[in-house]
């Protein structure tokens, strides 16, 4: 006879947990997850194989010395970025209006002009781009999804892209050094952290800025639609300032941007006056209400999927995104939606992984004529208005 095999008791496992921040043991259990796709940014090209992907176990959990949040666990074996990643936001005209202000904003605060940008998990080289074009630098990224082909001549000229990942053997370095939704995907957050200090100490007077999304308000939301695999650790402002202090760099500013979506971190070496933001209490309170406000918002959705299939009405989500992949695979209800829609070419004709949703281009809602559009991210509902209404369209849209 084989053994059953143990279950885990997410109590005992956050009892002995280590927070990978800042060394705590002993951490609280916050949510747990079963069976959901390792990866949401990887689109395949069947119904079948999008309902056959991999899928792992999550269980987030708080350490309530300094606040952040970690997926014990998650195991890095499941997570392949060598594969078809496709995360760019590019497309968006309303992202890369944000993603310039940002660009602008160091080039102008800390005169990066004419200076050297390392960009560590630069993903297609989007933010390279600005940085290389609009400040005459000269650019390095480094991911192992990079696709030097999507850079324009201009571009090309400027930024250099490294397939491989960012670790103890690089000796890369740079008058800026960025880190743009990287450090969310890393489990070893002190580890990595204290790899980019190495960074920033071999140039004098090396800037770090540092974008994850800000995981308070996915607290306080509920937002359900914002927890995947590959996202195993979450900070707050305070506690990513905790993290980058920890690692030996002084945080200069710490503040909230894209709505109030990320946690935007600017750090230096050396003595000075020091950023911090006292959210600790914050974020335990919030997180004490997590459980009950996904309760209540998955409860929500579904009851909204199940009333329009009863009403015959036709429901899609805008936004192959992330978001979408955990949104129809958390709700029930979500399996009477028709399709995704993205603006990214990259995405169109392929399947979200996990569902079997297929991923269309704007132009095939002519044909579907949706009678409810779910936007994925309310910061772009302006801009995805207006395209549904130059279809001649008229659906109801919601956001997240």
């Amino acid at each position: 006879m084989v053994p059953a095999e143990p279950v885990r008791e997410p109590t005992d496992d956050a009892a002995t947990a280590v927070c990978l921040a800042c060394g705590t043991i002993g951490l609280q259990p916050l949510h747990e997850l079963h069976d959901i796709p390792v990866q949401s940014c990887v689109l395949v090209p069947t119904a079948q194989a999008a309902a056959a992907f991999p899928t792992g176990d999550l269980l987030l959990v708080l350490c309530e010395a300094c606040g952040f949040i970690q997926n014990e666990w998650f195991e890095p074996s499941l997570v392949d970025y060598s594969q078809a990643y496709e995360e760019s936001q590019a497309h968006s005209t309303r992202f890369m209006e944000f993603a310039t202000g940002i660009a602008d904003g160091l080039i102008r605060d800390f005169g990066i002009r004419n200076k050297t940008v390392l960009d560590v998990g630069c993903g297609k080289g989007s933010f390279l781009s600005l940085m290389a074009k609009r400040g005459q630098n000269h650019c390095v990224g480094i991911d192992p999804t990079v696709a030097p082909e999507r850079l324009d001549r201009e571009s090309a000229e400027l930024v250099e892209l490294i397939s491989g990942y960012f670790d103890e053997s690089s000796t890369l370095t740079a008058d800026l050094i960025a880190c743009r939704h990287t450090l969310e995907h890393i489990p070893e957050a002190a580890r990595f952290a204290a790899l980019l200090t190495g960074a920033v100490k071999r140039t004098d007077a090396a800037t770090l800025f540092v974008e994850v999304p800000d995981v308070l308000r996915v607290l306080r939301e509920g937002a359900f639609w914002d927890i995947y695999y590959e996202h195993c650790s979450y900070f707050t402002p305070g506690s990513l300032g905790r993290l980058i202090e920890n690692v030996g760099l002084r945080p200069t500013d710490l503040k909230l941007g894209f709505d109030d979506q990320y946690v935007l971190a600017y750090a230096k070496s050396g003595s000075g006056e020091m950023a911090t933001v006292d959210d600790l209490d914050q974020t335990i309170e919030a997180a004490q209400g997590f459980a009950t406000n996904v309760t209540n918002t998955i409860r929500t959705w579904n009851e909204s999927l199940l009333q329009w299939e009863m009403d015959g009405k036709r429901v899609v989500v805008w936004g192959a995104s992330s978001k979408a992949v955990s949104f129809l695979t958390t709700l029930d209800a979500a399996r009477h939606v028709v399709a995704a829609v993205d603006i990214n070419p990259y995405k169109q004709n392929q399947y979200l992984a996990g569902t079997r949703q297929q991923v269309l281009a704007p132009d095939a809602l002519i044909k579907i004529r949706p009678d409810v559009v779910v936007i994925m991210n309310p910061i772009y509902e302006s801009e995805i208005t207006t395209q549904i209404s130059s279809m001649g369209l008229h659906p109801s849209i919601l956001c997240l």
